[in-house]
Formats: structure tokens, sequence, C-alpha cells
């Protein structure tokens, strides 16, 4: 969609953006930023985008790492994903729920990934060298993290026209949104 118009027109484009990120494995809009809030300030890394389904957004990470700690401070993280084959910006507010030891998606993950979930030492640990850290296999260290998204902000980069729009959940699930100047 190159000139939306509307606020379903906008709505749409996002979700479009995220299905097909689902989709093809090597979209960069696959590759989100997440942010939480620790001790020393606003913190972000890139995670894969797993799922998207009904607002909410399914990631992956070591529950040895900070986000989790970070997660059980304060549960709100922001969710950043950018389109440039689309000029497309959505920014998610969420609330995050922790699970760790997922056995299901344990089974349903290759090989070679498991390797980033029980590596010594854990991550961030300061390390004498790259070959001090040792790679291991442990599905306790598997936290999955369900982002409910309560608001969607929607910034599309036209070449004529910035538009910006934001959503809010509403009862029932339903996103209610209106226009904000980009």
């Amino acid at each position: 969609m190159t000139n939306p118009r509307t606020l379903d027109d906008m709505l749409a484009f996002g979700e479009a953006v995220i299905a097909r990120a689902l989709t093809h494995r090597t979209d960069p809009a696959r590759y989100i930023t997440f942010c939480t809030i620790s001790a020393n300030g606003p913190e972000a890394r890139t995670v894969m985008l797993r799922r998207w389904a009904d607002g909410v957004a399914v990631v992956q990470t070591d529950a040895a790492s900070a986000k989790i700690a970070e997660l059980e401070a304060d549960n709100r993280a922001a969710l950043l994903i950018w389109s440039a084959a689309d000029d497309l910006q959505i920014r998610l507010r969420t609330r995050v729920t922790v699970q760790v030891g997922d056995a299901a998606s344990w089974a349903k993950m290759p090989a070679p990934a498991r390797l980033n979930y029980g590596g010594t030492p854990a991550p961030a640990t300061p390390m004498a060298s790259a070959e001090s850290y040792v790679p291991g296999t442990d599905p306790n260290r598997l936290a999955i993290l369900r982002c409910a998204a309560y608001e969607m902000e929607i910034l599309h980069l036209g070449a004529h026209m910035h538009r910006r729009t934001l959503f809010m959940r509403a009862e029932g699930g339903a996103w209610a949104g209106h226009w904000i100047a980009p």
C-alpha cells in the first residue's frame, strides 16, 4: 500500500507488514527492537518476531538474560518494527508475560537454535575472550515472551505526505484509532 488514506488502511497496512515478516523468514521487519526499563534506564535490543495474533507479539530469549529481571520489575515493553521497503514504522506498547521452559516450543526448535539457550557464562557476563563462551542446550533457559499490545502507533513516511495513527485496544480486543500529527 503506497498511500494509505483511512484509519482502516493504516491498520491493514501495519498488519500486512507484520504478516509478511512472519511469512518470509528473511524479511528485515521480522527483526524488531525490544525495549525494556532497567535500573540504569531504557534498554533496547534486537529480537526475532516469532508470532503475532490478536494483538499479541511473541518473541524468545534466554531466561538468564537481563530482560527477564527487567520484565519482572516492570512488565511493560515497547516493540519497534521498521519496514524500509514500505517506509513504515510500527510502535507497540505492551505488557509482557514470561513463560520459562516451554517444552512444546523447545520440541519444535531446530537443534542448532537450541544452542542459544543454556550457554555459559550467562548472557552479558564479562569474559576473558570470545572463546570463553561455551554453548549449551537447556530447555529451562528458553523463555517465551508474550507481549500483549495495548497501543499501536503506525507511521507511514509517504513520498508526498507522512501519516501517523495511534490505535488503542478496546474492550473485546478491537483496535480503536485516531490520526496524530507526524
